[in-house]
């Protein structure tokens, strides 16, 4: 029997190389040769036949002899095409398929759809395998709730944010990853081979959203759970057969999920119904075997080679991306002069840092004002108020909750609310008024007096000192060992601290814990921040954590706190917190869940604060230049 070559590239993603060395193992296990091929094409003095998973992955990256040994090889080539149909990818393998030997496709729709382009496609049908399977048997137990593994995009997040108030009620594991990953170089926060079958063996539920408007059936991610009891939720799909909605898998549309998710999640006899009967049939009805028999015999069995044939107006993913890089000449009146460009870069950097430090020194005029003005009407009135409660119970709390606010009084109850509604902690709430003008004080005195059961501190300021001194003063008041981070205008979900404060005790190593945020506009979710887990090298590159995060105090004392600079506020003194912490060799540990929920208001002083961004970084690279010496490329 001849030796069959699968052809893989090191730009192929990392669920097709799995697919690609489970059907090796298969051809294998049927007595058959097979080896596995990256980035070039297997030698030319024999007849062995050719297998490319993910064409569109694989021909841009292939070694070849000469120009024309690629057309040469196809006489020999079967493609498994795994691309949704009509994306850029599916056009770009139609340049092999035209002319190769076979084609197949892992779904029936791409099937179909390369059969409309007169392309003879079989269907490749995905299947079980022992390799995919952690082995949880029936009655296995399994802590995670939901599991969700996908590539973020934006509408993604959008569903996801839609469904925050279900999925932070729940144990779930939130895989969000933002860049394409491969073995060669794995994505921040992606999990693949044992450790992704150990982690869907662990889930109740694995959840799908489709990432764009294409709702193809996303069968490498459906057969990933199935084949390891894990119950598929999915969108509304097209081309599952031959599974069954409702006895293989939960479907519904985008808005629907929540419910579904938390119907399905109170019912577990109806859990484990779907469960054993899509992994029976997946098992039983869905051998990857069966399917890669019927590839040998159709890559061994003698045809007649389709003669080339040419595919009009259907650019390649490269043509795409030199056309967007501008390297096919179109944009040549736009940047015939990288000298031009330059100029106007520079300038508009230059009034950034202009306005930059307008805004700032507008803001501290303003404050000099106030202060003059507040000394000046009552000289004798004490520069902080306290308002007690309960705070001299004797009980040390499990986490100090530091609430700043400033003109917020619209906002502060329900941010307060949220805290009080916590659940799994023993907690007490500082809450720092920075000079409000409005009526933040009085709301957050009713609300004191409205919870007695609940130790809290209000310490109101009479002059604006800024977020940075007013979370530190809280911070000094802190009888907890840990300290959740709020701005008065965002909230937190029910067990948010304790998700948070489990994690962050049991890692010492840790300075701090965050999680995943949904952002929301006017009650409704709109995306989703503080996916990307904890990496040294990405905050060198940017900003990605917010404040709203649970603090160890000693972290705290040991960096100095707060740094007490005007131009670093605005989010940007969390930013110099978190590389604080990381030159002390501290790090953050990223909880997977939904915790709390950013308010996205409208342009505000932030926009301002982003207008310098360069010279901003330039700044923190002097202030913290041990750190970001240590990150390899940094300190070039």
């Amino acid at each position: 029997m001849p030796t069959v070559h699968l052809l893989l590239s090191s730009a192929t993603k990392t669920p097709v190389v799995e697919l690609t060395t489970t059907v090796c193992t298969v051809l294998r296990e049927l007595g058959c040769a097979a080896d596995v091929l990256y980035d070039e094409l297997p030698a030319e003095d024999s007849d062995d036949p050719i297998v490319v998973v993910g064409p569109h992955d694989v021909y841009p990256h292939l070694v070849a002899p000469d120009p024309d040994a690629v057309s040469r090889s196809l006489a020999r080539t079967t493609l498994i095409c795994c691309d949704r149909p009509f994306t850029a990818e599916w056009r770009a393998s139609l340049r092999q398929a035209v002319s190769a030997r076979a084609v197949l496709h892992v779904s029936e729709l791409g099937s179909i759809a390369l059969r409309r382009h007169g392309i003879p496609a079989l269907n490749f049908q995905l299947g079980y395998h022992e390799s995919l399977d952690a082995g949880a048997g029936p009655g296995t137990e399994r802590p995670l709730d939901v599991v969700c593994l996908a590539a973020l995009t934006p509408r993604r997040e959008q569903v996801l944010a839609e469904a925050a108030p279900v999925l932070a009620a729940h144990d779930v594991d939130l895989r969000l990853v933002g860049s394409p990953s491969t073995p060669a170089r794995p994505a921040l926060g992606s999990v693949w081979g044992d450790a992704k079958r150990q982690l869907l063996a662990t889930a109740k539920v694995s959840l799908n959203v489709h990432p764009d408007d294409d709702f193809a059936f996303e069968w490498l991610r459906a057969l990933d759970a199935l084949c390891n009891r894990s119950v598929l939720v999915s969108e509304e799909s097209v081309g599952f057969s031959p599974l069954v909605p409702g006895r293989h898998f939960v479907s519904g549309t985008a808005t629907s999920l929540p419910l579904l998710l938390d119907h399905v999640l109170r019912d577990p006899d109806q859990l484990e119904a779907i469960r054993e009967e899509a992994y029976a049939f997946v098992r039983e009805e869905l051998p990857l075997r069966r399917s890669v028999e019927g590839m040998l015999e159709v890559a061994t069995t003698p045809v007649e080679p389709r003669p080339p044939r040419r595919l009009p107006r259907l650019p390649r993913l490269e043509d795409l991306d030199a056309r967007a890089d501008g390297q096919d000449g179109t944009n040549g009146d736009v940047s015939s002069s990288s000298s031009a460009s330059d100029e106007v870069l520079q300038l508009i950097a230059k009034q950034n840092a202009v306005l930059k430090k307008l805004f700032f020194d507008l803001r501290a005029a303003r404050r000099e004002v106030a202060k003059v003005s507040r000394l000046v009407d009552d000289p004798s009135a004490p520069l902080v108020e306290t308002t007690t409660n309960g705070m001299d119970r004797g009980v040390t709390p499990d986490v100090t909750v530091v609430v700043t606010v400033h003109n917020y009084a619209r906002y502060v109850r329900s941010a307060l609310a949220s805290v009080i509604a916590s659940h799994g902690v023993d907690l007490e709430v500082i809450v720092v008024d920075d000079a409000s003008t409005d009526d933040s004080v009085s709301v957050v005195r009713a609300v004191i007096a409205e919870h007695p059961e609940v130790p809290m501190m209000l310490l109101a300021q009479r002059l604006n000192t800024g977020v940075q001194r007013a979370r530190n003063l809280a911070l000094s008041h802190a009888r907890a060992p840990y300290a959740f981070i709020l701005d008065a205008d965002n909230v937190i979900y029910p067990y948010a601290l304790s998700k948070l404060w489990s994690r962050l005790r049991d890692d010492p190593g840790a300075g701090f814990a965050y999680g995943i945020i949904e952002r929301f506009i006017e009650g409704r979710g709109v995306g989703l921040m503080g996916t990307h887990p904890w990496d040294r090298s990405h905050l060198a590159r940017e900003h990605y954590i917010d404040a709203m995060a649970l603090i160890r105090v000693d972290a705290w004392r040991q960096v100095g706190g707060y740094v007490s600079d005007p131009s670093m506020e605005l989010g940007w003194e969390d930013y110099d917190l978190w590389l604080s912490f990381a030159t002390q060799g501290l790090y953050g540990v990223h909880v997977r869940e939904i915790v709390g929920r950013y308010r996205v208001h409208g342009v505000s002083a932030l926009t301002m604060t982003t207008l310098d961004t360069a010279n901003l970084m330039g700044r923190f690279r002097d202030r913290h230049a041990s750190f970001f010496n240590s990150i390899p490329g940094e300190d070039e």
